[in-house]
């Protein structure tokens, strides 16, 4: 069985843990995803992926997110250590059934105002990924995915998967 990720995060020097645990199968899906990504990046060159990694976006505003994936496009990988230290390119998150909208939209922006160019969101219990177009502290562009719909992202445009190929 995978280790379970610590999900946290510290925003304005606090320390905030979800309200609740993760669905079963969080973990699996995230690897699957993970596994996928990995394969389509490494095959092209374009960067790397990590897994439950922080990204400290403010150091001076303690704003530190852990999201699932993150992703860092090739030529940026200076910005890792042990850490992200700045915004990566892409973040995924997959919600649980009580994830809280307000702190997930609070999230978002953050991601968009420290210059994150993607997020990916998945929903597991809604079987649909949205991926987020950021840019200037707003979302740009939302595309909605259902499970059967093949996942263009600017981002990774050959990425020729479906989401329910991960939902099982």
């Amino acid at each position: 069985m995978a280790e379970r990720i610590s999900h946290q995060d510290l925003a304005y020097g606090f320390v905030r843990r979800p309200a609740v645990t993760f669905a079963i199968g969080h973990d699996e899906l995230v690897g699957r995803l993970h596994a996928a990504l990995d394969t389509y990046v490494a095959s092209k060159s374009l960067g790397r992926l990590w897994v439950g990694v922080e990204v400290v976006l403010d150091q001076r505003e303690g704003i530190i997110l852990k999201p699932d994936i993150t992703f860092v496009v090739d030529g940026r990988e200076s910005i890792v250590s042990e850490r992200v230290s700045g915004p990566p390119d892409m973040v995924l998150e997959i919600t649980s059934p009580l994830t809280q909208s307000g702190k997930l939209e609070e999230r978002i922006a953050w991601f968009s105002l420290y210059g994150v160019r993607e997020f990916w969101l998945v929903q597991p219990q809604r079987k649909d990924l949205a991926i987020l177009e950021l840019a200037h502290g707003s979302v740009r562009r939302r595309t909605v995915y259902d499970d059967i719909m093949p996942i263009r992202s600017p981002l990774l445009p050959e990425f020729d998967r479906y989401l329910g190929e991960f939902l099982i």
